[in-house]
This record gives structure tokens, sequence and C-alpha cells, in this order.
């Protein structure tokens, strides 16, 4: 009888190099046995692994309830998210920065993927431009959002768009790790990391929405929704502040 979550079957993943080449080849099976997920067999999915120097974005179809994504929508291969108000997403976000479980760079991460994200969705010729050009688009996003980032040229954005019968699980660099990694090789000072790893295991797969991901269960998986740096926006809370550069950087969820 499995008796493992999502983040308990990832720690042990990143402790096996074995258990780590099965999961690669072979998630749904490696999911059935350690989790109980049983994946449905019209539904392909393929592991994205990262690297220091590697960040995906998995750009899911959207919603028929966006923007107005507080109500699961009635679609019979999704499954409830633990957050299903804004207010609850904002709130644990809050926590997890106030516990220091969520650092800058994860963040950051989170700001670029919902951006990215949204103008996929309601932009004709971002997607597109996204999964051709992915590293300029992702640049230019950066610049656009005015954040704090200084790019590296080593650091490598790759985007892939689910469908219907695809789906995508990005498994990031084991936190544990001394190594910087992602986002934290693009902030122009060193900045402390995210002590959880469901955090980091949310963020890696931030787009759930207000549902998991097709029957895939990630913790936290729709608390990353719409994370914004713009202090002038409408209808959002403050959730967490960090120092940067001599100042500081304020993130903002719905409220």
């Amino acid at each position: 009888m499995p008796g493992k979550n999502y983040t308990e079957m990832i720690e042990s993943i990143w402790a096996s190099d074995e258990l780590c080449r099965e999961f690669m080849g072979a998630p749904k099976a490696v999911l059935a046995r350690e989790v109980g997920e049983i994946i449905p067999d019209f539904i392909d999915l393929k592991v994205l692994p990262e690297n220091p120097k590697l960040i995906w974005f998995s750009i899911p179809g959207k919603p028929s309830n966006w923007p107005t994504i507080t109500v699961v929508p009635d679609e019979p291969d999704l499954k409830p998210n633990e957050f299903y108000t804004n207010k609850e997403r904002s709130e644990a976000v809050k926590t997890a920065i106030a516990n220091g479980e969520l650092g800058l760079a994860q963040m950051l991460r989170a700001v670029v993927q919902s951006y990215v994200t949204t103008k996929a969705w309601e932009k004709d010729g971002y997607m597109q431009n996204l999964l051709t050009d992915t590293n300029a688009t992702v640049r230019q996003a950066i610049a656009d959002l005015k954040l704090p980032l200084n790019v590296p040229a080593d650091l490598e954005f790759r985007a892939l768009e689910e469908t219907a019968t695809r789906r995508y699980s990005t498994f990031p660099v084991n936190p544990a790790t001394t190594e910087v990694i992602g986002f934290e090789r693009a902030l122009p000072t060193p900045s402390p990391r995210g002590t959880s790893r469901k955090w980091t295991l949310a963020n890696a797969a931030a787009w759930g929405y207000s549902v998991l991901r097709h029957g895939i269960t990630l913790p936290f998986c729709g608390a990353f929704v719409l994370v914004s740096t713009d202090v002038n926006a409408e209808g959002y809370v403050d959730v967490g502040t960090f120092p940067i550069n001599g100042g500081t950087i304020t993130f903002r969820m719905p409220a």
C-alpha cells in the first residue's frame, strides 16, 4: 500500500539514481507504486528534469474558468487543489515567506511564470514565441517586469505547451545541493534559499491554477497563480518583502 506523498516520493528519487532513472522513463508507473496516484491511460506524462543552468516552463491549456479561477471548473480530469480562494493562496505564500520557506529567487521565478503563462493565454502569437525562442522571450519578460535580475548567458530557459493528452512534470534540482541553481544565479547578490522542499516542488510546477495537474498530485500547486511585483495592482495584497540591491522588493497576490 503506497504510503508516500508526492514530496516524499521526489525526496526518494533525489536519493536514488536507480529510482531517478525509472521515474524519468516511466513516471506513471512510479507515481502509481510510490504514491498510489493513477494517471489515466490517455495521458502521456513526460518528466522535464532541470539542472542548475536550466529552467523549464510547462504551459497548461487555458482553464475554462479563466480569469475567475477561484471556482473549480466542472471538468472530469481535474481534481480540487488545497487552495480554493485567492485569500487561501495569498495567506499560504505569506506564511511560507515569513517562515523562511520561500526565498527571493523562488518568488521571482513565480512572477516570471505567472507573466509568461498569462501572456501565452491572452496574447496572439505569444505562445509560439515562447515555444520557439524561449530564451529571448523570457529575458524580455524579465525586462518588461523590471525585475532586479542579471540573467547570466548560460542560464537557459525552455518551454513546452501541454495538450489534452500530454502533460509535463517539471523535476527541480534538489534544494539540498550547495550549488547555485536557477534564478539564484540571476540575483545580483546572494540571497537566502527557501527551506521547504514542498514549496520548491510547487514552484517548479506552479501552474495548477485552482486545480491539480490532471491527476498528478503536486503539493500546494495552485498557490503561485498570479504573483506580481506591481505595487499599484488593484485587488492585490502584499505577501512578502525581501531586501535587494540596497532596497527592497515586495511580492503581491490577489486578495
